[in-house]
C-alpha cells in the first residue's frame, strides 16, 4: 500500500484474512482502501462496509480507528446518516481514550459527511 499498489495491497489483505480470521486489522485495512481510494475503480462501498463491520465487531467496538473506517465505508455507500452517527461515537471514544489527534480527524470527517461527501484520503492515513 505504501508503494501505491492498492490492488496488490487488497490482494495481500484478503490473504491475511484467510490466515488470521479473528484479526480485525486486515479487515480494517482492506475496508479503508475500498472506502477511501482516490481511484474510483478500486472503491467498493458495500464490500468496505462488510469488512469494516467485521473489524468493529471483532475489536469489541472500542477502537476509534476501526469505527472511522466504518464511517468512511458508510459514506462511500451513500449512508451519510450512519457515517455521521458512527463518527460521533468514534470521536467520543477517542477523546475518552486520550487520542486527541484521532478525535480531530473524526471531527474533520464529520464536516464531509454532513455535506454528503465521502472521505478520500491516502490509504495509510487511517
Amino acid at each position: 500500500m505504501q508503494k501505491g499498489s492498492l490492488r496488490e495491497a487488497i490482494a495481500h489483505y484478503v490473504t491475511a484474512l484467510a490466515l488470521a480470521p479473528e484479526d480485525p486489522h486486515s479487515r480494517n485495512n482492506v475496508a479503508w482502501v475500498l472506502a477511501t481510494a482516490a481511484d474510483s475503480s478500486i472503491r467498493d462501498g458495500a464490500r468496505a462496509v462488510g469488512f469494516a463491520q467485521e473489524a468493529v465487531q471483532l475489536s469489541g467496538g472500542r477502537e476509534p480507528r476501526f469505527l472511522r473506517t466504518l464511517a468512511a465505508a458508510y459514506a462511500e455507500s451513500g449512508r451519510f446518516s450512519e457515517a455521521i452517527a458512527v463518527s460521533q461515537q468514534a470521536a467520543v471514544i477517542a477523546t475518552m481514550q486520550g487520542k486527541p489527534d484521532m478525535a480531530k480527524r473524526l471531527e474533520k470527517d464529520l464536516v464531509l459527511f454532513r455535506g454528503n461527501l465521502p472521505l478520500r484520503e491516502n490509504p495509510s492515513g487511517n
